[in-house]
């Protein structure tokens, strides 16, 4: 007879294989509404690979969705940043030709814009959110 605890049973044991920041993302979703669940990742301390890789672009309606939803929104605004909302063409001496896009700096929403944040930074932000025992 097994002497397995009631709450073994209302949840299943859930195995994220891998994924990166998407397996991470799933796993604090998953652990920010009460539901156990471990990734398993070949990296072995949070700074491996941290040369690689570079920004990632994240739009409202995607990866800031899934930072807003799981209490990272303020986090991300600390982090990212709008470098690339902008294209410029400059002549020889470096004045501007042709200027698009853009958004202005004292606007504090985020819907319009695709702001950059690190991937590293975002690892590292993923990983203090969830429990520590819960990626292997």
């Amino acid at each position: 007879m097994s002497t397995s605890s009631a709450s073994e049973h209302t949840h299943p044991r859930i195995a994220i294989v891998g994924g990166g920041l998407a397996g991470l993302s799933l796993l604090l979703t998953l652990h920010k509404r009460g539901i156990p669940a471990t990734v398993y990742e070949r990296d072995v301390h949070r700074n491996s690979r941290g040369r690689l890789g570079g920004n990632l672009d994240l739009e409202w309606t995607t990866g800031q969705r899934a930072l807003r939803e799981n209490g990272l929104e303020d986090a991300f605004r600390m982090h990212s940043h709008h470098e690339a909302d902008v294209i410029r063409i400059c002549g020889k001496a470096g004045v501007p030709l042709l200027e698009h896009g853009g958004s202005d700096p004292k606007d504090e929403s985020l819907k319009d814009s695709r702001p950059e944040i690190n991937r590293r930074v975002l690892r590292g932000l993923l990983l203090d959110a969830i429990p520590e025992d819960s990626v292997k």
